[in-house]
């Protein structure tokens, strides 16, 4: 990671090995990541992580998937009771080893300033866009 006046971009990569207990148990916590705010009309709103089995070379569970230029996900593999967890902050390409291609999206890199494709349980509509929470610190 490289820290910025602004903002901090660069990787982290983390992959684990699991006994069949643990793979399943670490599974079973990653399903249930979500992120809840409450509006000032004490109204809670509540984003799941997301599960992909497409866009990766593994099934991955996602929590931000281009919000912000932040990618944050963890692939798993269930033959070899492995999971990689993955977080990506202004991705470039050009800093990236050679062998991190088989951690990103399998038919593409990473897109910047996708606009409303974005997916991240910490975005601040909660609810399809009907109420938005705004946070001073973000």
């Amino acid at each position: 990671m490289h820290t910025g006046i602004f903002d901090s971009d660069g990787y982290i990569i983390l992959q684990a090995e699991y006994s069949e207990k643990n793979y399943a148990a670490e599974i079973e916590r990653l399903r249930g990541i979500s992120c809840s705010i409450t509006n000032g009309k004490a109204e809670k709103f509540t984003n799941y992580v997301l599960y992909e089995a497409e866009d990766f070379a593994y099934p991955a569970y996602l929590t931000c998937d281009g919000f912000s230029d932040m990618y944050e996900y963890a692939l798993v593999d269930k033959e070899n009771c492995r999971i990689t967890y993955i977080l990506v902050n202004y991705p470039d390409s050009d800093v990236f080893p050679s062998d991190f291609i088989k951690y990103t999206k399998a038919e593409m890199f990473y897109k910047i300033d996708r606009g409303t494709e974005c997916f991240s349980i910490y975005a601040h509509s909660f609810d399809g866009g009907k109420t938005f929470i705004v946070n001073d610190n973000w």
